[in-house]
């Protein structure tokens, strides 16, 4: 199956996926596990779980956890993976499309294809193209009486534009069931706060996409025009979901919730205002802060990268706060990928 929108999933897709992201964690920390529980289950040990697949990561926006854990997922795994991190080695600075670069990588099957845009939309759109040309390849192969194997590559999205960001969702969603089962709290109901830069982060969007699916109690607190999209507010009505909107109170937000995640002001897809400064004081969390909530102190997340030269949404006095659970959430990146 491919993994392109959190709409895809069920809720039994979704704890399923959940389930497997702590297997493959348990299979690579406890050998015993790996082989009494994990090679009964699957027929293999963890190390070889994907033995046998290509995997490409295609990546034409900026990425280090992404990129990296869906690289070291595939050879913990026993897959192979290559691929590019930005346009400048490929041929789309010599103006090939999107399309034929993708095509390519089916051509010479790769099985998995992990990709990154700013283009919202381009994983599905990507996904039916190279259908197309894998059924092209099969017809072409067969009249020239040549065998062909290669399988119809899955798409994988890392990312596309504001839109969503599958995979991060995966992960901060297993943190919240991890956190919650130390709080003994299921995910339904849980109340999670969601800050800064609503309006443009693919990871709220894809939360607030599986609230309704999960029963998930959002909090939003943002200033001025990062707060939610109209469009977020209408679709979380009209799935009956439980949300408030509490304006720029970041402190009642953190005070409502069982975990609160941060975000960085997405300055590459906003432009340019006086706002982009003021976000800065507004959204930046310190130990100080934190002091004043006393016993109300949700758990911090954080997708990252902090924007440590402009907006510091983490600061360094919270770096080893009890609270900051934003090391252990990305430690969560490989195993997600990986299952």
């Amino acid at each position: 199956m491919d993994v392109i929108s959190m709409s895809d999933f069920d809720e039994t897709g979704i704890y399923s996926v959940l389930d497997a992201v702590d297997q493959v964690r348990k299979a690579l920390h406890d050998h015993e596990y790996n082989r009494n529980v994990f090679q009964k289950k699957h027929n293999r040990p963890v190390e070889k779980l994907l033995e046998g697949i290509l995997e490409a990561t295609l990546f034409v926006e900026n990425s280090t956890r992404t990129n990296f854990s869906s690289r070291v997922a595939a050879m913990r795994t026993g897959a192979m993976v290559d691929g590019f991190s930005s346009i400048e080695n490929t041929s789309l600075t010599k103006g090939e499309t999107w399309a034929d670069t993708a095509a390519m990588f089916a051509c010479y099957g790769f099985d998995v294809l992990v990709m990154r845009s700013t283009t919202e939309g381009l994983p599905r759109w990507t996904k039916e193209f190279v259908s197309n040309t894998n059924q092209q390849l099969k017809e072409q192969y067969s009249k020239a009486g040549i065998p062909f194997n290669y399988r119809n590559p899955m798409i994988i999205n890392g990312g596309d534009g504001r839109h969503q960001h599958p995979t991060q969702c995966f992960l901060d969603l297993r943190t919240m069931l991890d956190i919650g089962n130390i709080q003994n709290i299921p995910l339904r109901g849980l109340p999670i706060a969601l800050l800064n830069d609503i309006a443009n982060s693919r990871v709220h969007s894809s939360i607030i996409s599986v609230a309704p699916t999960l029963g998930l109690e959002l909090h939003f607190a943002a200033p001025g025009r990062f707060g939610p999209r109209e469009s977020q507010l209408e679709y979380l009505k009209a799935k009956g979901a439980t949300f408030y909107n509490h304006g720029d109170d970041w402190e009642k937000a953190m005070r409502s919730s069982t975990i609160a995640i941060h975000s960085r002001p997405q300055k590459e897809r906003v432009g340019k205002g006086e706002d982009l400064r003021t976000i800065k004081e507004w959204g930046c969390m310190t130990a100080e802060r934190f002091q004043k909530l006393a016993n109300q102190v949700p758990y911090l997340l954080h997708p990252r990268p902090v924007d440590s030269a402009l907006f510091e949404e983490i600061h360094y006095s919270l770096r080893f706060h009890d609270a900051d659970w934003s090391l252990f959430q990305a430690s969560n990146g490989p195993y997600t990928r990986m299952a």
